[in-house]
């Protein structure tokens, strides 16, 4: 049996039966390298009058400030925003610290990635800035290592069941 295979964006035949287990090895060998980036959004909630007969109160507005090439770049550019939400709204006296975003300093030392306004400042809306990853990749290699983990998966919930 012949299957059409497409890697990087190449189309290529091989006999499945023949080279059978050959295939996870030949899109290991073939895979293009994740390119991964940093996006900063601040998204702001608050309310405001309906524009329509079924429209809500409750609205939601989110900006992107950039996409970076690295954490630190976008920790940087994102406390900077930070301050202009300070330079705006007084700090809550009873939480009296500023938030930022850090490489550290979020649960059990990872990464800072997300600020909320609800203990921080003292604003008449909710904002919610974050960053995250984006990670850019081919679809046909992302089909297949997600199928390749189902499979993982399935053998590694029935040895378990086995030995449970």
């Amino acid at each position: 049996m012949i299957d059409l295979v497409r890697v990087g964006g190449e189309s290529r035949k091989i006999n499945v039966k023949r080279f059978g287990n050959m295939i996870k090895s030949f899109y290991l060998y073939t895979k293009q390298r994740e390119m991964t980036k940093e996006l900063l959004t601040i998204e702001f909630r608050y309310r405001d009058i309906p524009k329509g007969e079924y429209d809500s109160v409750h609205k939601s507005k989110t900006i992107t400030i950039g996409v970076f090439d690295t954490l630190e770049e976008a920790i940087v550019e994102g406390n900077k925003a930070m301050e202009v939400f300070e330079d705006y709204f007084k700090l809550n006296p009873h939480y009296n610290t500023k938030d930022r975003f850090s490489t550290n300093g979020g649960c059990f030392g990872y990464p800072k990635r997300l600020i909320t306004a609800l203990g921080y400042l003292q604003a008449p809306f909710e904002f919610y800035a974050k960053i995250e990853k984006l990670t850019y990749a081919d679809v046909d290699q992302t089909i297949i290592e997600v199928l390749e983990a189902g499979k993982r998966y399935k053998e590694y919930k029935s040895n378990n069941e086995d030995n449970g």
